[in-house]
């Protein structure tokens, strides 16, 4: 499977893109993945919901998300942001594989922790306001031979 960041022309003086998208939520049964991306120009029309797709092995679970963006260089195109929800179905419950293709347009299954990661999304304003840094926790480095903390 290859993942392509490179538009692709439509006959609607759109192009599809490729978006980097959130991980929302997983459900019970492995086989629905729900995830939000971000978008812009909504009120002028520059850019569209797009669609999503999902390619399945035995290894991992790729999904790319597509946002719609006009190819006419001369509209005036507003900033504001907008979140779309979006929910791909897979045909195998996930589970232990590799989730991907949430920082296009890389599918590589080492993306699996950094797509499954809740903090990454919380930190993005998906799942709530973001949440404080995590506190550092002490390990083998910081201590001393009979395992108290180094001072």
């Amino acid at each position: 499977m290859t993942a392509d960041r490179t538009p692709t022309r439509s006959t609607s003086g759109n192009t599809d893109q490729a978006v980097e998208w959130y991980l929302k939520s997983i459900s019970t049964d492995g086989k629905e993945v729900a995830f939000v991306y971000m978008m812009s120009g909504v009120a002028s029309g520059c850019e569209r919901a797009g669609k999503a797709k999902v390619e399945e092995t035995d290894a991992k679970a790729a999904i790319k998300a597509f946002k719609s963006v006009t190819t006419d260089r001369d509209r005036p195109c507003t900033e504001e942001a907008a979140y779309v929800d979006e929910s791909v179905a897979l045909e195998a419950p996930l589970g232990s594989r590799a989730l991907v293709g949430c920082r296009p347009p890389s599918t590589d299954a080492s993306e699996g922790a950094v797509c499954r990661d809740l903090q990454r999304s919380r930190d993005f304003g998906v799942l709530g306001p973001p949440t404080a840094p995590r506190e550092r926790q002490p390990n083998a480095q910081d201590r001393v031979p009979d395992g108290r903390l180094r001072s």
